[in-house]
């Protein structure tokens, strides 16, 4: 239902961006002189258009957390797979817009193309759903069965408030930070291998790329290691860092990128795969351990399996108030 409400609303949002444009344009002739009012009615207007969407989009995690995990012991990793593919889906969607689905089908094409995609994801969950419901009148399930509900006897009372609570503030500085890297990174890095929509794509895909990664090695980790809030802890350090060498090393990185630009200059695939190769492998370390939060926290603070959607929602609401 969420993944049906998000594609078709993606058919109505443009619509209501064109009614919007003539009363946007009184605002901005009466308030052009009063920059923080124009901009928090305008920060006002834009949470109403899109609020919708991405209330949709930012519950579907939760919500496949709650069907996926069925036992904690497997918390780590199959929160982090699930967060690592919708990530490496994010990626793939960039490359494909940025590169590809615009130039050959147009802002609308495209986005009619995304909209059936949601739809048809729609469509299956709830024939999924149907089958699911079978599946259970017929079968009686365990707390590890793949169907089977939630047992809240799985607990971790062994870790106190003050290390849930940690861990939350952990969680929403490591987001203020990705986001903070990626931006600065995406900015330093139009400078230095050119300012279009292309080199943006290129830093944006590499970045979230092993931020997924990061997620998956990392929960898999998770699983098999004892002290989780010392490998999120160390994670953390290890992240920091390296942006501060990696960060040195891309503004020194001129020459080299003007060299590679002049040598591939007739051979733009070629030119964009070498750039993101380079990238990825510049920044893979601090992206991996940026990744690693969301399995690591997932796996503190969520203390059973009955309450996986409400724990994993919440951390992901604190890393994204962060970020």
């Amino acid at each position: 239902i969420l993944e049906l409400a998000i594609g078709i609303y993606g058919l109505i949002l443009p619509l209501l961006i064109i009614a919007c444009k003539p009363v946007y344009a009184i605002l901005y002739n009466q308030l052009y002189s009063h920059f923080m009012i124009y901009n928090i009615i305008t920060f006002l207007g834009c949470a109403i258009i899109l609020c919708i969407p991405v209330i949709c989009m930012g519950a579907t995690l939760p919500i496949l957390c709650r069907f996926y995990v069925t036992s904690l012991s497997h918390l780590g990793t199959h929160t982090g797979r699930l967060y690592g593919l919708n990530t490496i889906g994010a990626a793939a969607g960039s490359v494909l817009c940025g590169f590809w689905l615009i130039n050959l089908l147009g802002i609308w094409g495209t986005l009619v193309f995304g909209v059936l995609i949601n739809c048809a994801i729609g469509v299956f969950c709830i024939a999924a759903g149907g089958r699911l419901k079978q599946v259970r009148g017929h079968t009686v399930t365990s707390a590890a069965g793949s169907f089977g509900p939630a047992v809240p006897g799985e607990d971790k009372s062994e870790q106190g408030p003050g290390i849930l609570y940690g861990a939350l503030v952990v969680f929403a500085v490591s987001g203020f930070c990705s986001m903070a890297y990626e931006v600065f990174w995406a900015k330093l890095l139009g400078l230095i291998v050119g300012p279009t929509t292309y080199s943006f794509t290129i830093v944006l895909v590499t970045f979230i790329l092993g931020l997924a990664l990061g997620s998956i090695l990392f929960g898999w980790l998770a699983d098999r290691y004892g002290k989780t809030i010392w490998l999120l802890l160390s994670t953390q350090v290890v992240a920091a860092l390296f942006v501060l060498g990696i960060s040195q090393l891309l503004g020194n990185s001129q020459f080299f990128f003007a060299k590679l630009i002049f040598y591939f200059q007739d051979q733009f695939a070629l030119r964009s795969i070498i750039k993101g190769l380079v990238l990825f492998f510049m920044m893979v370390v601090p992206t991996l351990c940026l990744g690693a939060t969301f399995p690591l926290v997932g796996m503190i603070y969520t203390r059973s399996v009955a309450k996986v959607g409400g724990s994993i929602g919440f951390a992901y609401a604190i890393n994204t108030v962060g970020a």
